[in-house]
């Protein structure tokens, strides 16, 4: 677990990694889950560091199923948008 952590934290992009959870699907099959922190950005910025995610761990690790869930730094993490805390922030 501390290399997929370490191998995930070096991805271009990547600030953080938290809630990682790995396991055996089937014979040959492993899964991920994880929740990855990113500077705010626009979604295809971010969907490229969620790709770079899933080909680094695949490549390295053979984990075959990911599922990333990516966070905006300084954002709620149920806060989808980062909307609401940036206007009481007064932050835009």
């Amino acid at each position: 677990m501390p290399a997929v952590i370490e191998a995930i934290r070096n991805v271009t992009g990547v600030l953080d990694v938290h809630d990682l959870h790995v396991w055996t699907v089937g014979p040959g099959v492993v899964a991920c889950s994880c929740h990855i922190v990113v500077a705010e950005q626009s979604v295809r910025e971010g969907q490229q560091v969620l790709r770079a995610v899933v080909r680094d761990i695949e490549h390295r690790f053979r984990i075959t199923h990911t599922t990333v869930q990516v966070e905006v730094e300084g954002c709620e993490p149920n806060d989808m948008y980062c909307i609401g805390e940036r206007m009481r922030d007064g932050r835009r």
